[in-house]
């Protein structure tokens, strides 16, 4: 360094060095030239390096050349004593900075001061203290921006840290990564893999182990499973109250999946639905329209085709229309057990109906009923009513009306009321077989055991023998005077019952004779004369009381029998057993004849009977 003289050179020297930052070549030059005999470097303490570090305690000089005197004092005691011993923080605090002065006294009394900066460092650490610190100072190296929650580079493991520790890796808790740092990232399938990476930093006697929370990712999707899994993941997106099954508004269609995978979609199986997402609502008349949407998804060379059932609602109805549908839904709410042809509670009568319409009900038709439905049932003996409700289903300036035919039932009878009006009927309950009906029985007949009103009939025809109490019926004639034909009367008793209540009632029914009785027939013919007739006499048949029960004729031999001829049966005896008819000559001359006679009995214009045949009476 050249010396500066003049007071003017001397006050830039100071501001130049003071810029350049050196410090302690100024104070030696400003020293050098008051006094030229002691330089800086003649007394700097030879333990301040190059850098102003301290490597040990300070030797302070105590005497320069030509007699001077060398004093010593520092700007901080806190890392330097004044007799130049080094008081170094602990390895946890920084480096001190201070400064030590050395005033030059010269023999002359002038003095020259040198300054010098001195920097005390810390103490060395211990090598607990280098592992822990070199521990807090550790990480894996990441790479092309990973980080911890992100590896998909391999990592970088140094094997030496700060305070010369060295350090080892484990990585076995993770598959995907090796104790060199070489990653593997899984498959897409198998997922992220999280786990514990390990680092063992160590020096000398002391060790601590260091842990890493990585996750590795796994590698990007496959084209065909990124289909899959955006095909699984295609949704349709609906407006607010749309579903699948009731679209009323466009549709969403989205042109990219999962995976960035590209969709394209086709409804042409809905001419109301186009391929933008489009809804045309249908008709009301043409009703909703169902139909299938296609979605493609691709991504690569590969595709999968996703379905979507849909169902597009047809546009609301107009008034008419509305009234139609309202009306074709619109019922009478019966009680339980009620139905229309059987009415005995209240009715419902709705006031609403389909489609926003209004209803409103008349049953003038029928007494019983109110037009709110209150149901007033016919008291007995009337009978059950029928007739027809009408509703008017209605909307702005469209009605329509609906017919209900209805019975009320009307109440009950009660036991006694029930009994009486089977009894008054019972012929009713007697059931004719084809052909026959109450003037003409031939048949068996069917006595009815139940009648209206839960009654019971129990019959009884004891009291006559044409008609027995199973029904069947007794065709043959008691008497002869009951010819085949020929109707009787038989006569049916009923018990009828309900409850504690029993009534006897009866009918009648005309039984047909057809099977004859057997019709007494004259036996035992003799003839006597005496002065004035001739006489036929015969057993009395039963019944043959006198003449008029008889027909006689008789026919005469001449050469051959002639006819058959009709005569009076005169005058008849049955006193004695024996019918005994006698006629003069002037009715029966002498001749060769036979007699024959019958029981005759006169039935609607016909003779009914049976002939008994005398011998031949030659002279008679």
């Amino acid at each position: 360094m050249v010396r500066i003289r003049g007071r003017h050179l001397l006050i830039l020297l100071f501001f130049a060095l003071v810029f350049s930052g050196c410090k302690n070549e100024l104070i030696s030059e400003i020293a050098h030239y008051y006094s030229p005999g002691v330089q800086a470097q003649d007394i700097r303490p030879p333990q301040i390096n190059a850098s102003n570090i301290a490597t040990g305690d300070l030797t302070l000089v105590l005497a320069a050349g030509d007699g001077a005197t060398v004093s010593w004092e520092t700007s901080s005691h806190s890392g330097l004593a004044v007799n130049g011993q080094l008081i170094q923080p602990a390895f946890s605090q920084p480096d001190i900075t201070a400064d030590i002065t050395a005033t030059v006294t010269y023999k002359s009394g002038r003095r020259a001061r040198f300054t010098f900066e001195v920097i005390v460092p810390a103490l060395a650490a211990t090598d607990a203290e280098a592992v822990a610190a070199a521990a807090a100072a550790l990480t894996p190296g990441y790479q092309g921006g990973d980080t911890a929650s992100d590896v998909t580079n391999n990592l970088v493991f140094v094997t030496s840290g700060l305070h010369a520790t060295q350090i080892s890796w484990n990585a076995s808790a993770l598959s995907s990564i090796t104790d060199s740092g070489t990653v593997t990232r899984p498959s897409y399938s198998a997922g992220d893999e999280s786990g514990t990476l390990q680092a063992t930093v160590s020096k000398g006697i002391a060790t601590t182990v260091v842990s890493f929370s990585l996750t590795v990712i796994r590698l990007p999707i496959g084209d065909a499973l990124a289909v899959t899994e955006a095909a699984a993941a295609l949704a349709i997106q609906y407006q607010s109250g749309d579903s699948a099954s009731s679209v009323t508004d466009n549709l969403g269609f989205p042109s990219t999946g999962l995976h960035s995978t590209n969709v394209s979609w086709n409804a042409s199986a809905l001419s109301s639905v186009l391929n933008s997402g489009v809804v045309n609502q249908p008709l009301f008349a043409d009703g909703n329209e169902s139909g299938t949407i296609l979605a493609t998804v691709s991504r690569g060379a590969e595709s999968s085709v996703v379905n979507f059932p849909i169902t597009v609602m047809s546009l609301p109805a107009s008034d008419s229309e509305s009234v139609s549908i309202a009306a074709a839904a619109l019922a009478i709410g019966y009680q339980s057990g009620d139905s229309s042809t059987n009415v005995t509670q209240n009715l419902t009568f709705a006031t609403s109906g389909l489609q926003g319409t209004t209803v409103t009900w008349n049953a003038s038709a029928l007494g019983s009923i109110s037009n709110t439905g209150v149901v007033n049932r016919p008291a007995y003996p009337a009978s059950n009513q029928t007739g027809t409700i009408v509703a008017t289903v209605s909307k702005g300036s469209s009605s329509s009306s609906v017919n209900f035919p209805i019975t009320v039932i009307a109440i009950p009878p009660t036991d006694f009321q029930a009994v009486s009006s089977v009894v008054t009927n019972l012929i009713a309950y007697v059931e004719y077989a084809s052909g026959d009906n109450n003037q003409s029985v031939t048949q068996t007949l069917t006595l009815k055991t139940s009648g209206d009103h839960g009654t019971t009939i129990s019959w009884d025809t004891s009291s006559h023998a044409r008609v027995n109490s199973d029904g069947t019926v007794n065709t043959v004639s008691n008497h002869w005077y009951y010819p085949v034909g020929s109707t009787v009367e038989g006569r049916l008793y009923g018990d009828v019952s309900r409850g504690s209540t029993t009534i006897r009632g009866f009918t009648t029914v005309h039984v047909v004779i057809g099977i004859a009785p057997a019709i007494p027939t004259p036996t035992g013919f003799s003839t006597s004369t005496d002065a004035t007739r001739r006489y036929l006499q015969f057993t009395k048949p039963t019944d043959g009381d006198d003449e008029d029960d008889y027909r006689v004729e008789y026919r005469v031999y001449s050469g051959g029998w002639g006819t058959w001829s009709q005569i009076a049966p005169g005058v008849t005896d049955t006193s004695t057993g024996t019918v005994k008819m006698g006629w003069t000559t002037s009715e029966l001359a002498t001749g060769h004849y036979q007699f024959r006679v019958r029981m005759d009995y006169e039935n609607s214009g016909s003779i009914y009977g049976s002939w008994g045949t005398s011998g031949e009476y030659t002279s008679f």
